[in-house]
């Protein structure tokens, strides 16, 4: 596959530019080496690492909270209430935290191993991708019927699907790791994982209602279609969240 997000020129010059270490660019290697290490020790994450109240009692099924919805005083048992503006602390965060911190350190990692031609940084890269994607003890299912509910009023919602765009980075850091080709097998899992995905969210109603929902849930619904179509090849879909946009 090409870059999704820069052209593969721009890449190899970048490599070139680093193995150089003129200037800028010694500190460019130094500061990814400096991070690609620190995340040699963190992780890995994994939605079932964190139990979570979502009605499916699935530990593989991802779940979260809406940020300014409160208990009600008044009726501290009863359905929650909206406080615009107000992010409650308390929601359940922890998926969406950890679904962050494995796509960028999918990202950082995948990238230091191509450009400073250090392998371990891909392989921990793929160590994390497969926990929160592949293992059946792990992963997380390929939907997100569940993101964004509210106590009391309902179980999830459509604009949850807003919640994976942070796997953006991770999409970008898969170009570096499918340039080596012992890695063919993992990245067609994923695929297969994203096909899933992809399918969710162009024909199941919350994805239907999202992308049409309007101002920035409908443009973070359409890139996220358009990236993920485009890292498992459906050109079509591509070509068709650019006539949407």
């Amino acid at each position: 596959m090409a870059f999704i997000f820069v052209s593969e020129n721009l890449v190899e010059d970048i490599k070139q530019q680093i193995k150089k270490e003129n200037g800028y660019w010694k500190k460019v290697k130094w500061e990814l080496k400096l991070k690609a290490e620190e995340l040699m020790t963190e992780g890995p994450w994994s939605v079932t690492f964190n139990i979570s109240s979502v009605v499916s009692g699935n530990p593989h099924d991802y779940f979260s909270e809406g940020t300014y919805w409160w208990p009600d005083p008044n009726n501290p048992n009863g359905p929650y209430i909206r406080r615009d503006g107000e992010f409650n602390p308390e929601r359940f965060t922890k998926h969406y935290d950890d679904m962050m911190k494995m796509s960028y350190a999918v990202m950082y990692l995948s990238s230091a191993g191509y450009y400073l031609d250090e392998r371990k940084y891909i392989d921990r890269a793929i160590y994390l991708l497969e926990v929160w994607f592949l293992d059946e003890k792990t992963k997380m299912n390929p939907h997100l019927e569940y993101s964004q509910a509210i106590k009391g009023i309902c179980d999830g919602r459509s604009i949850g699907i807003i919640d994976t765009v942070a796997l953006l980075p991770m999409i970008h850091g898969l170009g570096f790791i499918e340039k080596y080709k012992e890695y063919n097998a993992k990245i067609q899992e994923l695929k297969n994982w994203f096909r899933e995905y992809v399918h969710w969210l162009t024909t199941s109603p919350k994805g239907i209602q999202e992308k049409y929902h309007g101002n920035n849930h409908s443009n973070w619904w359409n890139t996220q279609v358009a990236a993920f179509s485009a890292f498992i090849g459906n050109e079509d879909l591509v070509r068709e969240s650019f006539e949407f946009f």
